[in-house]
């Protein structure tokens, strides 16, 4: 598993490229203590050789603790055709593996800035 999201665009069931695609980012803060309760992040999508846009995420919220989960609501704008189109979904990034208890979680001395 890796920290990247992976976009294809496609049309009439054809992958094609879009005019300018891009990525906004709204993350939630991971922890009540951070004083920045949304972020809002805004950067192009690169392309890469397989016909995909890649946006490599970050941990956007402080981390005070050994365990972090936060929330994305991400919206994708792009350009086909000469029509713009939004998508808008969310997802959860953590940095725990498999089988870690949130629950049993552990204060770090001294709190992690965003990383972004």
């Amino acid at each position: 598993m890796d920290n990247k999201l992976y976009f294809k665009f496609e049309k009439n069931g054809k992958v094609v490229n879009p005019d300018n695609p891009r990525i906004k980012i709204y993350a939630s803060a991971s922890d009540y203590r951070d004083n920045v309760k949304v972020r809002e992040i805004n950067s192009d999508l690169v392309p890469s050789s397989d016909d995909n846009y890649i946006y490599e995420s970050m941990r956007y919220s402080t981390q005070y603790e050994k365990y972090f989960m936060e929330y994305l609501r991400i919206e994708v704008y792009y350009s086909i055709d000469g029509v713009d189109y939004v998508s808008i979904f969310a997802v959860n990034q953590d940095n725990a593996n498999e089988g870690s208890d949130f629950f049993d979680n552990d204060n770090l001395e001294k709190p992690i800035p965003p990383e972004a």
